[in-house]
């Protein structure tokens, strides 16, 4: 189980910097990353259905990513819920 935890971790470092520090535009403290077990839950509200679209394709991008769950929303929106 520890192994599985400090992968998770290394994996949301990884997120981060893929959706943080390489765009200008990236939505610093707009967005939360958590991992269990190599699936990513994205939550936050951004601007726009393309900035959430953007975000969640450079999630998937990352190497060890197994699935994404995208719960962003814009603004208005009520907030999606993790199943």
């Amino acid at each position: 189980m520890l192994g599985q935890r400090a992968e998770d971790l290394t994996l949301t470092d990884e997120v981060q910097s893929t959706i943080f520090l390489r765009a200008a535009e990236a939505p610093k403290g707009r967005v939360d990353v958590n991992v269990e077990g190599g699936v990513i839950y994205l939550r936050g509200e951004l601007d726009g259905a393309e900035q959430i679209r953007d975000v969640v394709a450079a999630a998937n991008r990352v190497e060890g990513v197994r699935r994404v769950v995208n719960l962003l929303h814009m603004p208005a929106e009520p907030a999606p819920m993790k199943d």
